[in-house]
């Protein structure tokens, strides 16, 4: 019996196809096969197709660093336009601390330690770990730039965000974060 021999099997192989059609990544169709195999499990239906089915082969590649001079090229790009500080910002930061966009996100200004030159983070891939990461000079210039902006928009209170949330227009919200919407798009 192959993977084209029972119904199920031949659906979960079209279904590859299309989305290959469709120019998905090899990972993400091996996440969404995942989900259904999870599923067939619970049921104890996956059997019947895990003998033939062969996750779809994926990159191993983690990527690389910039060298120095892409690294120059996408700062000067990124501070290149008024509109772009914010991204700017969060990128020096990211760059110079072990600090991931998603952390930065939930950082609000009771996280920042001025004086002892620190930044806490409590959100981030591991809900359970705060982190205190030291800032260098570049990266505690950009938090010194958010602050401002962040008080020029309302957040004063340990417990508001230094990046607030955008309500509409030019009103935000301190006591939210950016969207995950609006943080992608940015």
């Amino acid at each position: 019996m192959t993977l084209h021999d029972v119904p199920v099997a031949r659906s979960l192989a079209d279904y590859i196809k299309k989305r290959k059609a469709e120019n998905i990544g090899n990972r993400t169709i091996n996440m969404e096969v995942g989900v259904l195999r999870r599923v067939l499990k619970k049921y104890k239906l996956w059997n019947r197709l895990a003998e033939d089915y062969r996750r779809l082969p994926e990159p191993m590649d983690i990527g690389r660093a910039l060298s120095p001079e892409e690294e120059l090229k996408l700062f000067q790009t990124a501070s290149s336009r008024a509109e772009w500080s914010v991204v700017f910002w969060i990128s020096l930061i990211t760059a110079n601390t072990t600090a991931g966009g998603i952390e930065l996100r939930n950082v609000r200004l009771g996280d920042i330690d001025l004086k002892n030159q620190t930044l806490t983070v409590r959100v981030g891939k591991n809900r359970f770990r705060t982190r205190i990461l030291p800032l260098n000079q570049t990266a505690l210039r950009a938090i010194e730039r958010l602050l401002e902006r962040a008080k020029d928009l309302g957040s004063t209170k340990p417990e508001h965000y230094l990046i607030p949330s955008r309500v509409s227009g030019k009103e935000y919200d301190p006591t939210q974060p950016p969207s995950r919407w609006g943080w992608r798009t940015a």
